[in-house]
């Protein structure tokens, strides 16, 4: 009988220290799965209440990518023959009071709002890369057999800036056409120095194609760059939602990439009236368009900022201490 009860009061023990190993065991895990529960629901709350830091840091990590995959473009089409505009350009750029300015286009009446900011971001170094590298691939086929053309003719007689914007509507309306834009030769550019008088005496040249020695009017048409505006311009599927202004931007900044001489010969100028001699040790640096002339007469610079206000501007940038005079 006692052997019965010892054996009983044995098991009895066995039992307790089981069910405690039993629940040592359950609450050690429930706090382990607790712990876990309240480690991810912190994690999403920092997620929820910080997406402006995350979408940041993806932003400029896409940047970066997207500037290191453009040096294939850089070495072979001198995207980059002049910096492009950054953060301190635009905080100049903002010290101006916004308006809304009208131009005439052509029969159009146009209007630039500088107060509104929603297509602020089609400037972005990321899309002019994206715009230049097409427009570089429709101008540069691997094959130019088959292809359709429109030959640039019959230059204005006009001042620099003038022609060369003449040319940029030429250039659309070829693209709109879907056709690949050549300049003919020789041509009647002003400032064609070289034997083909085309603007590719400066500036990189505008294709891989040659230019095609039959005009059928189908396959090949001429089309000429002696025309005051651009009535009705057409954009390429591609940038259907851009506005006319950053096209036309594009257009004349593919137009104007430098040949490496031409880089060369501004770079030994800046040298010569830059001190220190390097354009990038001034940067930002904002140019003035400076034109007084036919333009002020109940034209586009008559609503323009005076230079005066430029200066101002400049100059109390400067006082505040975060711009330095030259």
């Amino acid at each position: 009988m006692k052997y019965f009860i010892r054996n009983r009061s044995l098991q009895s023990i066995i039992i307790k220290i089981i069910f405690g190993l039993i629940s040592f065991v359950l609450v050690f895990v429930f706090d382990f799965l607790l712990d876990s529960s309240f480690n991810e629901t912190n994690s999403k709350i920092h997620l929820a209440l910080s997406p402006n830091i995350q979408l940041n840091q993806r932003s400029s990590t896409n940047n970066q990518q997207s500037i290191k995959s453009s040096s294939y473009e850089y070495n072979s089409t001198h995207l980059w023959s002049m910096r492009l505009a950054d953060e301190n350009y635009f905080h100049l750029a903002h010290l101006l009071p916004c308006r809304i300015v009208e131009y005439p286009r052509g029969p159009i009446i146009d209007k630039i709002d500088s107060c509104d900011h929603s297509s602020a971001n089609e400037f972005s170094i990321q899309n002019t890369l994206q715009a230049q590298k097409w427009l570089y691939e429709h101008q540069h086929p691997m094959d130019c057999t088959n292809k359709r053309f429109a030959i640039i003719h019959n230059f204005a007689v006009s001042g620099f800036g003038s022609t060369m914007h003449q040319i940029a509507w030429a250039f659309g309306k070829a693209i709109a056409d879907n056709r690949i834009a050549v300049y003919q030769i020789p041509g009647n550019w002003l400032y064609g120095t070289c034997n083909s008088s085309t603007p590719d005496c400066v500036f990189l040249p505008i294709t891989n194609c040659s230019i095609p020695s039959k005009v059928d009017g189908n396959q090949t048409i001429k089309i000429t760059a002696n025309i005051g505006y651009w009535s009705k311009p057409i954009h390429p599927f591609i940038f259907q939602k851009r506005t006319f202004n950053w096209y036309r931007a594009q257009l004349l900044f593919y137009l104007m990439r430098y040949k490496p001489e031409t880089l060369a010969y501004a770079q030994n100028i800046i040298a010569q009236y830059f001190k220190p001699p390097s354009i990038d040790l001034h940067h930002p640096y904002i140019a003035v368009y400076v034109r007084r002339s036919d333009k002020v007469q109940n034209r586009e610079m008559s609503q323009a900022y005076t230079l005066k206000q430029y200066f101002d501007l400049f100059d109390a940038d400067v006082q505040g201490g975060s711009e330095k005079p030259m």
